[in-house]
C-alpha cells in the first residue's frame, strides 16, 4: 500500500515541481525579457522618476533573484538613519562595457574600507549583517539611483551593475555577481561638454 501511493505521489510532486518552474520562467521571460538559470541571478530595473537632474529622467536599481534550493547570505550594511528608521544597503558598483578594449570597465564600486561606516549627515548607527535570500525570493539592492549622471556615462551606453555578496576579502571582485546589461537611455546635460552635470 505505501509503496503504491508513494509511485502515485513522487510523480504528483514532480508534475508540480516542474509546472511551478515553467510558471517562473514564463513570468520571469515576461518581466524581464530573458529566462533564468539556477544560481543567483540579478537584473537591472528602471523606473521613470526625475530628481532634477537635466535630462534624466530614469532611476536604476539591481534585483537579486535566488533561483537555488538553499538560502544565499550577503554582507549588507544596517543602517540607523536620523528620522531613527533603519535602512538596508547591499554592497554593489557600475560598470560601463568599451568597445576598445572590448570590456567592462568599473566606473564606481563600493569598498570594504568605506563601507558601513557612519556618516553623520545620515546615518547614526551602521552594522554589517549578514541578510539571508530564501529560495524563489527577489531582494531589491538600494533605492535606485540615477545612473546615467554616473562619469563617464552618455546616451546609449551599456551598462551592468555588480552585487558584491562579501566585502572584505583579499579579492573582493570572485563575489561579485554581475547583472544583465541594460542601455542608459537617458541624456544627462553637462556643463560645457564637461564632466559636471550642469544645474
Amino acid at each position: 500500500m505505501k509503496k503504491w501511493l508513494l509511485r502515485m505521489i513522487l510523480p504528483a510532486i514532480g508534475i508540480v515541481a516542474v509546472l511551478f518552474l515553467a510558471y517562473l520562467q514564463v513570468e520571469h521571460r515576461y518581466n524581464y525579457g530573458h529566462l533564468f538559470g539556477y544560481g543567483v541571478h540579478v537584473d537591472a530595473v528602471s523606473r521613470y522618476s526625475y530628481i532634477g537632474i537635466p535630462g534624466q529622467t530614469h532611476m536604476y536599481n539591481a534585483r537579486i533573484f535566488n533561483f537555488t534550493l538553499l538560502p544565499v547570505g550577503f554582507d549588507t550594511c544596517g543602517e540607523v538613519r536620523d528620522a531613527l528608521m533603519s535602512q538596508i544597503e547591499f554592497p554593489y558598483g557600475v560598470q560601463r562595457w568599451d568597445d576598445q578594449s572590448n570590456s567592462w570597465i568599473t566606473s564606481v564600486a563600493d569598498k570594504s574600507n568605506k563601507f558601513c561606516h557612519p556618516d553623520p549627515l545620515n546615518a547614526i548607527e551602521t552594522n554589517v549583517v549578514t541578510r539571508w535570500i530564501w529560495p524563489g525570493m527577489s531582494v531589491d539592492v538600494s533605492s535606485g539611483e540615477a545612473t546615467a549622471a554616473r562619469h563617464p556615462f552618455q546616451q546609449g551606453n551599456l551598462a551592468r551593475f555588480v552585487v558584491f555578496r562579501k566585502l572584505g576579502t583579499e579579492n573582493d571582485w570572485q563575489y561579485a555577481i554581475p547583472s544583465e546589461p541594460f542601455i542608459i537611455v537617458d541624456n544627462v546635460i553637462r556643463d560645457n561638454n564637461s564632466n559636471k552635470v550642469a544645474h
